[in-house]
This record gives structure tokens, sequence and C-alpha cells, in this order.
């Protein structure tokens, strides 16, 4: 090794609590690596490439956790904050106006988006007396090329996302083999008994922000609720 090869580059250092534990962490700025490989993915035009991505930098730059142990709005969360220290703290985003549709530019504070919790969201979905099913945050990367909306990637995203199934007294841990076994039994479901599985999503948590601002097309004076990573960019 030559004599670069002994030279180390200091980075500012901050801290942060993971909102799905409370865990007390710490996390550096993007490197011009991480921004290659965001650049990179984002080229490519492809949704799994991008999620990839985004959990490799998070894990370059987040330590105190391990990304594996991280939810999906976790890694949402801390990459707001990496881009908040990385690249600036606001970002000018286009919303549509709910009269009329006119996207208008507003600048947002990232600073200021929070992970919003449903106080009625839990991870234990009670079917009957005798049947419940145990739900996990699923990797988005895995179900990247599925929609919630369309009924039978609807069934294959549940499927993936039920970690146990309590029978009676018995207490079954789903492995990747049961997966037909489970989608049967989805789909053996009256509408209203797959409503209480598909609540879970619903109510799971998100990155939100308020935003109001005047549209600049019509005059509407708009009050909304942005939600997820996407609407911030």
């Amino acid at each position: 090794m030559g004599q670069l090869g002994n030279i180390k580059i200091s980075t500012p250092t901050y801290s942060e609590t993971l909102p799905s534990s409370g865990a007390k962490i710490r996390y550096t700025p993007f490197r011009v690596g991480d921004e290659k490989t965001l650049l990179l993915a984002g080229q490519s035009d492809d949704r799994k490439e991008m999620l990839k991505a985004l959990k490799t930098i998070v894990g370059n730059c987040v330590s105190g956790v391990d990304i594996k142990d991280m939810e999906n709005y976790d890694i949402e969360y801390m990459f707001l904050r990496l881009r908040a220290v990385s690249v600036g703290e606001t970002s000018d985003i286009g919303v549509a106006c709910v009269s009329c549709e006119t996207y208008n530019t507003i600048t947002v504070d990232l600073d200021a988006v929070i992970v919003e919790k449903q106080p009625n969201h839990t991870d234990l979905v009670k079917i009957t007396d005798e049947l419940a099913f145990r739900m996990k945050g699923i990797d988005p990367e895995e179900v990247s090329d599925l929609d919630l909306s369309d009924p039978s990637d609807s069934i294959e995203i549940v499927a993936r996302s039920i970690k146990q199934v309590y029978h009676g007294e018995e207490v079954i841990d789903v492995e990747s083999n049961d997966l037909e076994d489970l989608r049967d039994l989805l789909e053996s479901m009256t509408t209203d008994q797959y409503d209480m599985l598909q609540e879970f999503f619903r109510t799971a948590p998100k990155l939100s922000k308020n935003v109001q601002f005047i549209c600049g097309g019509c005059g509407h004076d708009n009050n909304q609720t942005l939600e997820g990573l996407a609407s911030f960019f």
C-alpha cells in the first residue's frame, strides 16, 4: 500500500432515533460512491434497482443497527435524514392541486417529515376464534413488480407477509414452501375476513407531511398530506 492508502477522510456524524424501536443510531452523509450508486440506479429506470440502491446506501451510512433489522419505514426515514445532511434540508417537489390537478412546485422541509403511526395498527390479525395471523413487514424489493390493488398480486403480497399462523392451540411458523397452501387459504376467505388482513397494510407506519399551498392555476387553497418516500422527490 502506498502513502495515499493511509489517508483517512473524516466526515461529520449525526445521531437519530429509529422510528420503529426508539434505538439511538448514528449516520454520516452520502459519500461520492453512494451518490454514484443512486445515480446509476435512477438511470436504469428499474424500481427494484432503486430499492436495492436505497438499502445499500442506508446500510453504508448508518451505524448501530443492521439494515436487516430495520423496518421499511425506518429505511425510508433514514434515507430522508441522509439526503437532508448530504444535499440540503429542503426539496422542491411537484404537487397536484385537488381542484384543477395543476402541478405546483412547493418547497418541503425534509426535517419536518415524520413517520406517522396509526393507533389501530397491529401485526396480529384475528380472523375467527380459531384462526389468527402474525404479520411482518415485507421487503419492497421482493414485491417491487406486484401491486396491492391487483387481486392476484394482493394475495401474493399478503401471503408473503404472513409470519405465523395461529390455529387453535397450534402456532405454525410459515416457511417458503408454505406459500401455496397460504394462497389457497386466503382465497377461501370471505371478503370481510380478507379485508382484515389488508388493514395491516392500510394502517402501516409511513412517512407523512402536511403541506399547504395556493394553486397557481385556479387559486384553490390546498391542504394535503403527502405520504411515502416517493412523495418528497
